[in-house]
């Protein structure tokens, strides 16, 4: 084989592989809510984090943080709403509360799955969500989990 075609073979080669490695990148890019999630504020903004639980027991709860940076942010009106997402059978024994430095929002996740948008006004530059089952939920919570999605919309609008 001729040296030229060798080195053909080679930058087709080195450029398949990296096709390839930024292709798997963009494909297996994960929205999904982390223990601290960060959100960068630049004019209106809204975000979609996909949230999973699972491995929950009666009496354990998960906190997870949203917060917001970039130039006064403690200055947008801030909302989430939760919706329907992959399925699951743990929305009925899980109790979220939000909070932030101004309010305190507790109800059932399953409650807060029909999408409803709920606004936890100005000054927030940080929502607290905890999850929690109850010490009374029985057996039938076991080996359940839920996945959903939480739209955090942030906006310099009035209130």
């Amino acid at each position: 084989m001729s040296r030229k075609v060798q080195y053909i073979l080679i930058i087709v080669s080195v450029v398949l592989t990296l096709t390839g490695a930024i292709t798997w990148g963009v494909m297996s890019k994960n929205d999904s809510m982390e223990g601290n999630t960060v959100i960068e504020l630049d004019g209106d903004t809204t975000e979609t984090l996909k949230m999973e639980i699972s491995g929950m027991y009666p009496g354990k709860s998960e906190e997870y943080v949203v917060s917001f940076t970039g130039n006064d942010a403690k200055d947008y009106n801030v909302s989430v709403a939760f919706k329907d997402g992959d399925g699951g059978s743990l929305e009925e024994y899980i109790i979220v509360t939000l909070s932030t430095t101004d309010a305190q929002i507790e109800k059932s996740l399953k409650e807060l799955l029909n999408g409803e948008e709920i606004s936890l006004g100005k000054n927030a530059t940080e929502i607290r969500i905890v999850y929690t089952m109850p010490e009374d939920v029985g057996n039938e919570a076991q080996k359940s989990d839920v996945s959903f999605y939480i739209d955090v919309n942030a906006s310099r609008g009035k209130e």
